[in-house]
C-alpha cells in the first residue's frame, strides 16, 4: 500500500508552541551551542532564541508561526532587536510557520544587514517541515501524534538530550549492521538476482536517517551522534547510498542493467554488462570501506 507524507499544519500551533519545537529542534540539531529562549520569558525585545557557538558566533531567531508575514512586522521586529547589542558576525534567522515568498525573503535579508547584522536566513513552513523530517524527526513526530513536551526550557534541554546515554559508538555499531545483508555484499555478475535492490538502498537510508529499521525497530539515527567527524562520515555514507541509487537507475535507463527477458512479472534476475557491474560494485566496496571506518567490527568484504 503506497503511503503519502501529509503536510505539517503549523497553524494548529500556538505560537508558543512552535517557539517550543523550534527550540526543541534547534537543541537538537546544534548539540554543542549554548541557547537562550527569551520568548518564553515574555521580555524579548524581538529575539525569541539566541544560540552562541563554541566560537563565539551568534545566531539570533525569531519564530513567527503565521500564514502571511507581513514585510512591516518583519522590519519592525527587526528594528526592535537592533536597540540592543549586535556582534559583527550575529547571523539573523527567521522561521516562519508559513509560506514566505522568494521576493519577501530577498526584502528581509536586506532589512536585517539594514540594522547591523551580519547576515541572514530567512526559513519558510515548508522549508521547516523539511528540516525537522531530515535532521530532528523524533520531535516532529512526538509533536504531530500529540505526545505532551515539557513547558520550561531545562526540561526541554532535558528532553532534547534524552538519547545521550546512548554512546556515539553504540548508535554507529547498531546503524552498521543495516549494511550487513546482500544488496551491499552480493558482487554483480553478467546475469545477477536483484530482488529489492533499490528498496533494499532506501530501506538503509530511511535507518541511517530516521533510525527506523525494516523488522519494526527504533534506533537512535545519525541525528543523535554527537562527534561532529562521526556525524560528517554519517553524513558521507548517506551521499554515497544516494549516488549508488542514481547510478543505479542510470544503468537501467541506459540499459546497461536491464531485465532478463522473460516477461515473469517480477522476476528478480537481471542482465549486466561488465562496465555497469564493475561500476556498481566499486560503489558499493567504498561504501564497505566506510563502514568499517564507524565499525571495526564490520568486515568491508563481499560474500
Amino acid at each position: 500500500m503506497q503511503k503519502y507524507v501529509q503536510p505539517i499544519h503549523f497553524e494548529d500551533f500556538s505560537g508558543h508552541q512552535f517557539e517550543r519545537l523550534c527550540f526543541a529542534h534547534l537543541l537538537r540539531r546544534y548539540p554543542n551551542a549554548c541557547f537562550d529562549w527569551y520568548g518564553q520569558l515574555g521580555s524579548d525585545r524581538g529575539r525569541d532564541i539566541v544560540c552562541t557557538e563554541p566560537d563565539g558566533s551568534v545566531r539570533v531567531y525569531q519564530c513567527a508561526n503565521v500564514r502571511r508575514l507581513p514585510l512591516k512586522k518583519a522590519q519592525d521586529d527587526l528594528v526592535k532587536i537592533a536597540h540592543g547589542p549586535i556582534a559583527l558576525r550575529t547571523r539573523f534567522c527567521l522561521i516562519s510557520g508559513g509560506p514566505i515568498s522568494a521576493p519577501q525573503k530577498d526584502k528581509i535579508t536586506r532589512a536585517a544587514i539594514r540594522v547591523g547584522f551580519g547576515s541572514a536566513e530567512v526559513i519558510s513552513g515548508p522549508e521547516f517541515e523539511e528540516h525537522l523530517r531530515i535532521h530532528t524527526p523524533e520531535l516532529l513526530r512526538r509533536f504531530v501524534e500529540g505526545v505532551a513536551f515539557p513547558e520550561l526550557p531545562a526540561e526541554l534541554v532535558a528532553f532534547s538530550q534524552a538519547a545521550t546515554d546512548v554512546t556515539d559508538q553504540q548508535i554507529t555499531e547498531a546503524l552498521t549492521l543495516a549494511f550487513d545483508r546482500p544488496a551491499f555484499r552480493t558482487h554483480f555478475h553478467e546475469e545477477s538476482s536483484l530482488p529489492r535492490f533499490k528498496e533494499a538502498l532506501a530501506e538503509t537510508i530511511r535507518t541511517l536517517n530516521t533510525g527506523h529499521t525494516p523488522e519494526g525497530v527504533q534506533l537512535p539515527s545519525r541525528h543523535h551522534v554527537r562527534d561532529p567527524a562521526t556525524r560528517a562520515t554519517l553524513d558521507r555514507l548517506v551521499g554515497l547510498l544516494v549516488g549508488l541509487r542514481s547510478a543505479f537507475d542510470q544503468c537501467l535507463r541506459h540499459g546497461t542493467v536491464r531485465p532478463c527477458g522473460c516477461n515473469v512479472p517480477d522476476c528478480p534476475i537481471f542482465m549486466v554488462k561488465p562496465e555497469a557491474a564493475a561500476d556498481l560494485d566499486h560503489r558499493r566496496s567504498e561504501i564497505l570501506q566506510v563502514v568499517h571506518t564507524l565499525n571495526d567490527q564490520f568486515v568491508p568484504e563481499f560474500y
